[in-house]
């Protein structure tokens, strides 16, 4: 499954509605809601899905927004599809009095009365309400990292770590320097360990804790001699530890899970920060034309749209 771009927002190139199928191509969704478990999927430019959860009050304003042939309170939606051949799905609950057993029966059928062109229009109210709901878990995140990147004991921790690693590689290489160690390359492996004493860097060399933070998850070690004779890349350059490309993250190796998930969250939140600042919060112009058309800002006032300009 893949994660989604916290820069990059919900854009018109997402969903490709009227996408055509070539012979032979493969059938598939590109937008899937489940009402019930309040779950969306949709499928972007680069054919990957990506879901997202909705609140209540997401569901809510998206429901109040149908037109009462999609949704109404004795013929509720519950899942709805459009797909890339030009089709939709649509399941509905019917509620109906069964006067011989006294009771309400709920039966699921599938819609199919109305036209592509009208399964469109649901598609682009959930859409915006999507759009809201992804812009809320950024801010979150956002927040929850803000957090993180305040936390002392955290970044120390990391720093910590780092130098572990950095210990155990000058540990592993200590013999080398030796007086009676004849080996190659000897003037290359003391640049090696000379380069590995000035890492981690401290958090006074960075313009905040988080760019420091975002450095301790992806921190690069140098490249040691007999690796640089293995990278077709760099094997036939000198040893050159002022070059970038005798540097690697080595991810591999000392990075876990959660690292990675870090910096890749921090890098996203720095680049996403950097749009703010250059354009401000931008909301699609589609997505501000059904906002508007459907009310959807009275319906989600949880949402501050006022700090949102319309992307031009």
């Amino acid at each position: 499954m893949a994660q989604f771009k916290l820069n990059e927002g919900f854009t018109e190139n997402d969903f490709v509605v009227d996408a055509s199928v070539d012979e032979g191509t493969e059938r598939h969704s590109i937008f899937e809601l489940n009402i019930p478990d309040k779950l969306c999927l949709f499928r972007t430019a680069d054919d990957t899905y990506t879901t997202l959860t909705l609140k209540d009050e997401h569901i809510n304003a998206l429901l109040e927004a149908l037109s009462p042939i999609w949704h109404n309170e004795g013929d509720k939606l519950q899942i709805f599809a459009i797909f890339n051949d030009g089709e939709y799905y649509c399941q509905r609950l019917l509620s109906k009095f069964d006067f011989a057993k006294k009771q309400i029966v709920n039966r699921k059928y599938e819609f199919e009365q109305m036209s592509y062109e009208d399964a469109t229009e649901v598609f682009k109210i959930a859409k915006a309400v999507c759009w809201v709901r992804r812009e809320e878990q950024v801010a979150s995140l956002e927040r929850d990292l803000a957090n993180v990147a305040e936390t002392e004991y955290f970044g120390e921790n990391q720093f910590a770590q780092r130098v572990r690693q950095r210990n155990e590689f000058l540990k592993m290489t200590d013999y080398r320097m030796l007086p009676d160690y004849d080996g190659e390359h000897q003037t290359e492996w003391q640049a090696y360990r000379a380069a590995l004493r000035t890492i981690p860097k401290a958090e006074d060399q960075f313009e905040d804790r988080s760019a420091w933070l975002l450095y301790l998850s992806e921190m690069p070690f140098p490249i040691d001699p007999k690796r640089w004779k293995g990278i077709d890349e760099i094997k036939d350059l000198a040893y050159d530890l002022t070059n970038d490309s005798f540097w690697s993250t080595m991810t591999t190796i000392f990075s876990s899970a959660a690292d990675e998930m870090l910096a890749n969250q921090l890098l996203e939140m720095k680049s996403r920060q950097a749009q703010i600042d250059r354009f401000g919060k931008q909301i699609p112009r589609e997505v501000d034309a059904i906002v508007t058309k459907y009310r959807l800002d009275a319906k989600m006032m949880d949402f501050d749209f006022s700090s949102y300009t319309v992307q031009e």
